[in-house]
């Protein structure tokens, strides 16, 4: 009996230790999870705030060739208009004698 004692108390101290190393590797495997999570979401905020600075400086080179372009286009429309006005000039009265001239024919 004392034999099948001593077994016992050897397989229950057996099953002890197996459930220290499990426990251990269960532990270890938590560490490590939250460790990898951890870096995952560092390496999310280090992403996030690269693409955020590169979109603030693409806003900034349309936003600077917005205001580049829309001078450009408003000095362009300036000109056009000044070239018809001086074109309506030159022909306002030519125009208005041939309407008088129309209107005034019967025919």
């Amino acid at each position: 009996m004392d034999a099948s004692r001593d077994g016992i108390s050897k397989l229950m101290l057996a099953e002890k230790e197996a459930q220290a190393i499990v426990s251990a590797a269960r532990e270890e495997k938590t560490a490590r999870l939250r460790a990898a999570v951890e870096e995952a979401k560092g390496e999310i905020a280090a992403y996030r705030a690269e693409r955020e600075a590169r979109y603030a400086r693409m806003v900034a080179e349309q936003t600077g060739n917005k205001a580049e372009t829309d001078s450009r286009l408003k000095a362009e429309y300036d000109e056009e208009m000044a070239k018809l006005q001086a074109k309506v000039s030159a022909a306002k009265s030519t125009v208005v004698h041939d309407l008088l001239s129309a209107v005034k024919d019967v025919k």
